[in-house]
């Protein structure tokens, strides 16, 4: 949880460090790796409720709850009927909770007991996992889209993007607007994700000695991560996608970091370390929530939405721009007379962000292409902040002629 609060709300998207950044598209970072071990973990607790083998209106009314909570953050503060989004992350994690809990139940052997029947169950649960990833796979790599062709996995040209555009129309993520990396048929290998960690929640259930659990968690997570890697060779590690490797890869990983803590903490008896992460345990809902309010209305104050709605898609996924005749010599630094006139109205919205460093341009070419320097135009496409400005200002004095 402190790991989801932290790559949801980095503070300013503009600077953040690269490790707290998801993937582009294909390939992952340590960001992608944070919301499928949170699916393991549901999973693995489940095991440990008993609510989950009780009446099934309460799997559904925790199921609703969740889900409700997730549309309400999605559209607060403003809640735009237009736009509201509705896939995203408690919406994921409220479905595969759901299919999880049911496919657990159904799975369950009846006339079996002690080990034999967690081991039994465990089969189940792996096979039905090793079924969605194989039949999303075939579905993303042999089923073509309408118009196009079988296996395009580029950004909302996959299958994925044409049911969530079918589905959902405008009520998607709306940094990509047609697609959404939480869509309605990557959420069948995310189930997948939740029945592993079922199967991890049984072995810690089974009578097996502590440190033979701490080393079956760890081989079980090596096992996995081959797996992942392997099959990621044919079809790509990828988050957005949530393809099969992606799967099957992280939750090796999960199953190994699962491994460390029981170790440390049940087998060595090194818990006093732990109790911070015990508290955001027992509160995830609350303090995922929390945060995303906080993070949403403290950009409707600053007016920066990007703030709240995470960073801009970098140039692998968003489509390129064509560039205007002329803003090349602008980057280039040529004089301002080989410059069209016209370039210069429009030099301002094609010129990326931060191309021309107010600390390294001279006052001649900010100016033909952002604005008088130090206006807010040249500003916000320099990405000088008004604090740092200000300072500037305070330590170095205007020149005479220069605003």
């Amino acid at each position: 949880m402190a790991a989801m609060v932290i790559v949801n709300n980095p503070g300013d998207w503009s600077h953040v460090y690269r490790p707290l950044l998801h993937a582009p598209w294909h390939g992952w970072t340590p960001t992608d790796m944070v919301f499928p071990f949170f699916l393991f973990i549901v999973g693995v607790s489940m095991t440990l409720s008993r609510s989950t083998m009780g009446k099934p209106w309460k799997i559904v009314r925790r199921g609703l709850i969740i889900f409700g909570l997730g549309l309400f953050l999605a559209g607060w503060p403003r809640f735009p009927l237009e736009t509201w989004r509705i896939p995203g992350v408690l919406q994921r994690i409220a479905l595969c909770y759901l299919a999880a809990a049911f496919l657990f139940r159904l799975t369950a052997p009846v006339s079996l007991a002690g080990d034999t029947r967690l081991k039994v169950h465990a089969v189940r649960l792996v096979g039905c996992a090793a079924c969605l990833t194989l039949v999303y796979w075939a579905v993303l790599t042999l089923v073509p889209v309408p118009g196009g062709v079988a296996g395009d996995l580029r950004p909302g040209q996959d299958l994925g993007a044409y049911v969530d555009r079918a589905v959902f129309g405008s009520h998607v993520w709306r940094q990509a607007r047609t697609w959404d990396p939480e869509g309605l048929l990557s959420t069948i290998p995310a189930v997948a994700s939740t029945l592993l960690g079922l199967v991890t929640g049984l072995w810690l259930a089974s009578s097996a000695a502590p440190t033979k659990k701490a080393a079956g968690m760890l081989a079980a997570g090596m096992v996995g991560v081959a797996v992942g890697w392997i099959w990621g060779l044919a079809f790509p590690i990828n988050k957005s996608l949530w393809t099969s490797s992606y799967v099957w890869f992280m939750a090796g990983w999960a199953s190994v970091l699962l491994g460390l803590c029981y170790w440390l903490i049940d087998v060595r008896g090194w818990k006093a370390w732990s109790w911070p992460f015990v508290v955001l345990g027992l509160n995830a809902i609350v303090l995922f929530v929390a945060s995303g309010m906080l993070a949403k209305w403290r950009a409707r104050r600053v007016g920066r939405s990007r703030v709240a709605e995470g960073p801009r898609l970098s140039a692998a996924v968003r489509p390129a721009r064509r560039p205007v005749a002329g803003v090349a010599r602008v980057r280039a630094g040529e004089s301002r007379s080989d410059v069209p006139a016209a370039v210069r109205a429009v030099s301002a919205a094609v010129v990326p962000q931060g191309v021309m460093c107010p600390k390294r341009e001279s006052s001649s070419r900010m100016t033909m292409a952002c604005g008088p320097k130090g206006s807010s135009p040249w500003r916000r496409r320099c990405g000088v902040s008004d604090r740092w400005w200000s300072w500037r200002r305070r330590r170095r004095p205007a020149r005479s002629g220069t605003p």
